[in-house]
């Protein structure tokens, strides 16, 4: 028992020597955990951190990136910006302007630039043209606010940097359209205007289209000045004046006879119409009548009613066409009420206006749209260089302002036989010989007696007219014009 209890207490004693190895073990082993824990709490502490760092280093990058982009987004901009500065000036006052635009392309046609660009925000036509108002004071190249379209969501800023010769259409052979169509034609404007070169162009185109023909003209004021021509050869007036003259038939006498030969064609084709026969194949007859407006305002101071004189200037010129009777009839005053006219007798030829008779043809246009256009055509004209132009109105057509012909631009020399019927040669111009035919009498014209004015006829210096008053020594005063002249 005793050994029994001894060798147990030896047991006992190693198993206690055991414990505390272990218990040293645990401790060891506990504090080898806690170190390793600490180290490793430093590491995820130390990787938190850096992990921080991490993230303000990416952050930071990140904002350099944004940077970047940005740089390189104005870069592409202004890679893809237009070099031309007034579009550049247009996308800066619409960006002023909260507006953002994306340039397209721009196109020139003829002149007229046109920007294109693509609203990429909201915005307004007032702004538009708030916008467009700025530009005219911003750059040399805008004088005044640019024209504006939008469409199939677009927007089109047109500059029109054409001169106004440029923007001025172009008519060309007009007068030889009119010639073609043997239309009687009228020509009004005042002197200078270049009436005796269109008439002469006119006449060089008739004389090739009617090739043989009688030609009259009529010639209320005779001078030196007005010389017009036919197949390139200088005319003689058939009748001259306003006075009975022994020997000289006067311009009342030519206006009775031209309305006479077609009155007589009309009451011939009358008759073979009625007779179921053919009209006669009349022989062409090319009348001129110069100043024509004076056997109108004139008539008075002759016996004349200015009605009746009216009526026959107007038949004349508008009925004469069917029967191969064509007239060309020129004067100054483009008022029809001083020829005693109607705006729609116009109408019935065709018409050319010429230097400030412009406006009055222009306000005879039908309708107010007409107007605009024609007045539009009219400044561009008066602003630019060109110095012989007119409104030219087609029978049955609108007006149109045209380029008037070089002077002698259709002059060509021609071996087409010319019938001339004057016997009363001008004495102040040399003419060339041409083989005459004297044509009778469509009717009778009746000699008129004019009783002589008791005062002696004295022309207005300003209008013409023959009617005046003594308004002091050696002074006259118009009774048309209302003005006074010196004789």
């Amino acid at each position: 028992v005793k050994e029994l209890i001894a060798d147990n207490e030896q047991v006992k004693k190693l198993l206690e020597i055991d414990s505390k190895n272990l218990e040293l073990s645990v401790s060891q082993a506990n504090l080898t955990l806690e170190k390793q824990v600490m180290t490793y709490e430093q590491k995820i502490d130390n990787a938190i951190s850096e992990n921080e760092n991490l993230k303000a280093i990416i952050n930071g990058l990140e904002q350099e990136i944004n940077a970047l982009n940005q740089t390189i987004t104005l870069l592409q901009n202004e890679a893809k910006a237009p070099k031309n500065p007034d579009i550049r000036l247009i996308l800066t006052l619409f960006s002023k302007k909260n507006i953002r635009l994306n340039y397209l392309e721009s196109l020139d046609n003829c002149g007229v630039l046109c920007h294109i660009f693509e609203p990429l925000s909201e915005y307004s036509e007032s702004t538009i043209k708030e916008v467009l108002a700025q530009l005219p004071g911003l750059s040399e190249n805008f004088e005044t606010s640019p024209n504006y379209s939008i469409s199939k969501g677009k927007l089109r800023i047109n500059i029109d940097n054409r001169t106004a010769k440029d923007k001025i259409k172009n008519y060309s052979g007009w007068l030889e359209k009119i010639a073609e169509s043997q239309s009687n034609l009228i020509i009004l404007g005042a002197r200078g205007t270049g009436k005796s070169e269109l008439a002469n162009n006119y006449s060089a185109l008739i004389h090739g289209i009617l090739g043989n023909f009688t030609f009259k003209f009529i010639q209320p004021k005779p001078d030196d000045t007005s010389v017009f021509m036919i197949g390139n050869k200088p005319i003689k007036p058939d009748y001259i004046g306003f006075m009975d003259i022994p020997g000289i038939k006067n311009a009342y006498d030519g206006l009775e006879e031209l309305n006479g030969v077609i009155h007589e064609r009309l009451e011939d084709n009358t008759k073979r119409i009625a007779a179921s026969l053919p009209c006669k194949n009349w022989e062409p007859q090319y009348w001129i009548i110069d100043e024509f407006q004076q056997l109108i305002l004139q008539a008075k101071s002759f016996d004349k009613k200015p009605e009746d004189v009216s009526l026959s200037v107007r038949n004349a010129v508008s009925l004469g066409r069917s029967l191969k009777v064509y007239v060309l009839a020129i004067g100054q005053i483009a008022n029809v009420s001083l020829l005693k006219w109607q705006i729609g007798d116009l109408y019935q030829f065709c018409q050319i206006y010429l230097g400030d008779a412009i406006k009055n043809g222009i306000n005879y246009a039908p309708n107010k749209h007409d107007i605009e256009v024609l007045e539009n055509e009219f400044n561009l004209f008066r602003n630019s260089d060109i110095k012989y132009y007119g409104l030219v109105r087609e029978m049955g057509n609108k007006g149109y302002i045209a380029q008037l012909p070089e002077a002698r631009e259709y002059f060509t020399e021609s071996s087409q036989p010319i019938t001339e019927s004057s016997q009363n040669p001008t004495p102040s111009q040399e003419l060339e010989v041409i083989q005459c035919e004297v044509l009778s009498a469509s009717h009778h014209v009746p000699s008129q007696p004019i009783t002589r004015s008791k005062t002696a006829v004295i022309e207005c210096r300003h209008c013409g007219s023959f009617e005046s008053v003594k308004n002091g020594k050696n002074r006259r005063k118009c009774k048309k014009c209302n003005k006074t002249f010196s004789v």
